[in-house]
């Protein structure tokens, strides 16, 4: 099922949580109470794929952040079906190791 939202500026915060950041795959962790995200029926497992009108698997992550807090904002998203969910959602890895052995983990905050 796709589902399209125009948010405009009478939303400041989305109130959106997810696993990983673009690029790749970025599906809904949580939903914070009484927000606009939870207003509109958002589940988790939800993937977000486009921000106005760009695909977000390819988006760097700083273009990403910014997107997401210009307004109005579209955002297009592809709720899996119930068996999809069974089996969990594919997500990049969140975090990596640079070459000093240090792990660099994704910031999956409020946007």
């Amino acid at each position: 099922v796709s589902l399209e939202f125009t948010i405009g500026n009478e939303v400041e915060t989305l109130g959106l949580f997810f696993y990983s950041l673009p690029p790749g795959t970025v599906a809904v962790k949580r939903t914070s109470p009484q927000s606009w995200a939870s207003n509109v029926k958002l589940q988790a497992e939800d993937e977000l794929v486009s921000v106005n009108g760009r695909r977000v698997a390819d988006i760097q992550v700083e273009d990403f952040r910014t997107i997401m807090h210009q307004r109005p904002l579209q955002l297009e998203f592809l709720r899996p079906s119930d068996e999809e969910v069974g089996q969990g959602v594919v997500t990049p890895p969140l975090a990596k190791t640079s070459k000093a052995g240090m792990t660099d983990k994704a910031n999956t905050g409020d946007s």
